[in-house]
């Protein structure tokens, strides 16, 4: 599968049962074109990215319950943020 040239925006969830969402390519096709803008959300566990590419996060606001708000995993490149509240990159190597 490819996944490429994604954009949400203006989205609000805060009834997360578990993680606050799942940007994840794979090794063989990294996701890509990736925007997230005016979003918020709340859950357990935070917004995890990885095997991807040029992923802008505008005005992103990810509230965890336990650990950091957005896990970024050594797997991403370009990746451009301006997060509010609790978010914090925590990557993983």
């Amino acid at each position: 599968p490819e996944w490429r040239n994604i954009r949400i925006r203006n989205l609000v969830s805060d009834a997360g049962t578990k993680d606050g969402g799942l940007i994840m390519g794979l090794p063989e096709q990294v996701a890509h074109e990736i925007s997230l803008e005016n979003v918020r959300i709340s859950a357990p566990l935070g917004l995890r990215l990885g095997y991807a590419k040029n992923v802008s996060l505008v005005d992103v606001r990810v509230d965890a319950k336990s650990g950091p708000g957005l896990v970024v995993e050594d797997t991403v490149d370009g990746l451009v943020k301006s997060m509010r509240g609790d978010t914090a990159a925590n990557p993983r190597r």
